[in-house]
């Protein structure tokens, strides 16, 4: 029983000098281990890649919305030529006929409806895709430009300054640096 004993009171001890050394030995590190942040609404403000890629959101608004003007002219150019031919075509008839093509008319206006929402549908998700792939490219760059200032200034984890309530060293300001002489290349 003793033996049993003795061994559980080694191990405890052990135990207790491992948490002891671990503890020690993970401050340290953690002392050496410079962080970082940045200020991504400040960056969003000031990098010329940010500007420009609000540049192309606000061109390719613009883009769209002369497109589904147009889209709608033609609808609605086309639903008065449709009215006009149905009302030629109903003169003279019964008023089944006449029943018969005012549902004709309907159904048309419908289907033309239909392929105006498909066509706005389409241009959409087209300029959708293509501002996705913009902002993947300048987030791209972004993320190798804190890369880079963070391992010129040795700093190991970089943080969005939203999840900073203390300490740290601001980024931002290199990045933009570095992000200017970029352009100036």
């Amino acid at each position: 029983m003793k033996k049993v004993g003795g061994l559980i009171l080694g191990l405890g001890i052990l135990v207790f000098f491992g948490m002891f050394l671990f503890n020690n030995f993970s401050s340290a590190t953690a002392a050496s281990i410079t962080i970082g942040y940045v200020d991504m609404d400040q960056l969003r403000k000031e990098l010329p890649d940010f500007q420009n890629l609000q540049q192309t959101i606000k061109d390719k608004e613009s883009e769209f919305n002369l497109f589904r003007g147009y889209i709608y002219q033609e609808h609605q150019t086309a639903i008065k030529d449709l009215e006009r031919k149905i009302a030629k075509e109903k003169t003279g008839k019964s008023a089944d006929v006449q029943g018969e093509l005012d549902k004709k008319q309907q159904n048309e206006i419908k289907k033309k409806t239909e392929e105006l929402n498909v066509r706005l549908s389409e241009k959409l998700a087209e300029i959708q895709g293509y501002l996705r792939q913009q902002e993947q490219i300048v987030q791209d760059k972004i993320d190798q430009l804190i890369k880079k200032v963070a391992e010129e200034k040795k700093v190991y984890v970089v943080l969005d300054k939203k999840v900073i309530y203390h300490g740290g060293k601001d980024l931002t300001k290199e990045i933009i640096k570095a992000a200017n002489a970029l352009q100036k290349k």
